[in-house]
């Protein structure tokens, strides 16, 4: 099953290398960092994004004690000198996700393990998502996420 997997991952990455290559209409590449169109200008960093993957990466782990410690396979390289705060495991919710500070890139990560491939519970609570009003207290203008996959349970269990 696992193999069958890889030809179709391979053969989408081929195909997104191609049209990856090219700007989109309307942007110029001024260089391989930085992108600009009429009104902005976006960098794009590929250490950062790296980075940034090897944390989405880390947080699917199955050992807790090597996530917590830092100590697991994926937690090397561009992630080594990350400072775990807090690691939020739900099982009821299927919910992993850590807090944490990298001091490399003076900021705080926080990642969220999406669906687990092998959860049946997972997939079924994902289908049945329904997108919450929340009130955010002494914050009377703030307003919601727009994002419709996001489940009231996933922002209640971070915020405990």
């Amino acid at each position: 099953m696992e193999k069958r997997r890889r030809p179709a991952a391979a053969a989408m990455l081929l195909v997104l290398i191609p049209a990856a290559s090219r700007p989109p209409h309307g942007i110029v590449a001024a260089t391989e960092s930085s992108v600009q169109n009429s009104e902005q200008s976006f960098g794009f960093n590929l250490t950062l994004a790296k980075t940034i993957v090897e944390y989405a990466s880390a947080v699917y782990m199955t050992d807790l004690t090597e996530l917590y410690t830092w100590t697991c396979s994926k937690c090397n390289d561009l992630i080594q000198g990350f400072e775990m705060r807090r690691l939020i495991v739900d099982v009821q919710n299927c919910l992993q996700a850590f807090v944490g500070v990298d001091h490399n890139l003076n900021a705080i990560i926080v990642s969220i393990r999406g669906t687990q491939e092998n959860s049946v519970q997972n997939w079924i609570k994902d289908m049945l998502w329904k997108q919450s009003d929340l009130n955010y207290p002494d914050m009377p203008d703030a307003k919601p996420s727009q994002t419709p996959f996001t489940r009231r349970g996933s922002y209640m269990e971070i915020l405990a």
